[in-house]
């Protein structure tokens, strides 16, 4: 059996039940994000970084309302949203413009 510390099965726990919530039968990396972004010593380290962790859209009308936005923004997103769901739309609206970029990373 793999053990694990108290702040990971703080973050797994709290991804599945958004997965639950939104009725998906399993938990994927958007999940575990949105469960890392609810663990407090997490947005504390975020927050002194300069991310403003309050802003954090979960909805798909404010994420649709992110191409509004004129001035700059970092979208997240979880790894396999390039080809699917509402980072397609970020990328189409964005990337003609000359000023905005893309970083895709892996493990």
């Amino acid at each position: 059996m793999i053990q694990t510390n108290p702040e990971i099965e703080f973050v797994v726990n709290a991804a599945m039940e958004i997965a639950k919530g939104r009725k998906h039968e399993y938990v994927t990396l958007e999940h575990l994000l949105h469960g890392l972004m609810s663990y407090k010593p997490w947005n504390e380290l975020v927050s002194a970084f300069g991310v403003d962790t309050d802003s954090f859209i979960a909805d798909v009308e404010e994420s649709k309302a992110l191409n509004r936005i004129k001035g700059g923004a970092i979208i997240i997103s979880a790894s396999g949203m390039c080809d699917a769901g509402r980072v397609v739309h970020h990328l189409l609206s964005n990337l003609p413009h000359e000023q905005s970029a893309v970083v895709i990373t892996g493990f």
